[in-house]
């Protein structure tokens, strides 16, 4: 794995319509805070929320000179193709807001918030940059929600609940009857053991008599 930009000094505007002029030390900020043993930070398509599904993983961030870099590690395969693809030319990161890399965001027809980066392929020299980041730290312009597109989903996933709900009280109900044949079983086989002893016990006064 090589190392490839993520990130460069200059004035930035996040996705709150925050600007700020981001220099050296607040790269160096980034890097000092950075600790994948308390936080691993995933290499995403986009900006999800849940910082999954992770494609790979940051290693080590470092400096060198106006430009910030990150060593990725355990890449997927499929998504190493993909960017060789050209299906996420570009790059976004998200901080915390104590300056903690959160996640990088690779991205496809959105542009990111730092201007000027060349497109990224895993397979040459060429060095990478960008950056998004969260709790107007967001240097990303975010795209407009489809509410019509969220209703439709919203309106799917309440008839597939319902299906499921409806499954399990059918199950339910199948439960409630095994265990009713089970009771039902129960009580013939002791019937019949109890007719056996009877016929059994008439047979023997017939025969003592």
């Amino acid at each position: 794995m090589k190392w490839f930009a993520i990130f460069k000094t200059g004035k930035h505007k996040d996705s709150a319509g925050n600007e700020k002029e981001w220099n050296e030390s607040d790269l160096d900020k980034i890097v000092e805070n950075y600790d994948p043993a308390k936080h691993e930070a995933p290499i995403v398509v986009g900006h999800p929320k849940s910082n999954a599904p992770a494609f790979g993983w940051v290693e080590k961030l470092k400096r060198v000179g106006d430009t910030l870099y990150a060593l990725p590690k355990q890449l997927a395969n499929e998504f190493v193709e993909m960017v060789n693809k050209g299906l996420f030319k570009k790059r976004s990161i998200s901080l915390y807001p104590d300056g903690t890399l959160r996640h990088i965001g690779f991205l496809g027809a959105q542009p990111p918030a730092v201007k000027g980066l060349p497109d990224v392929e895993f397979n040459d020299e060429d060095k990478l940059s960008i950056i998004e980041t969260e709790d107007n730290i967001d240097l990303e312009e975010k795209p407009e929600v489809n509410v019509t597109e969220l209703e439709v989903k919203l309106k799917k996933y309440e008839e597939q609940l319902k299906k499921l709900d409806k499954k399990e009280r059918e199950f339910e109900e199948l439960q409630t009857k095994y265990a009713q044949a089970l009771v039902e079983k129960s009580t013939l086989e002791k019937e019949i053991q109890k007719q056996k002893r009877n016929s059994q016990l008439k047979r023997i006064f017939r025969n003592c008599g």
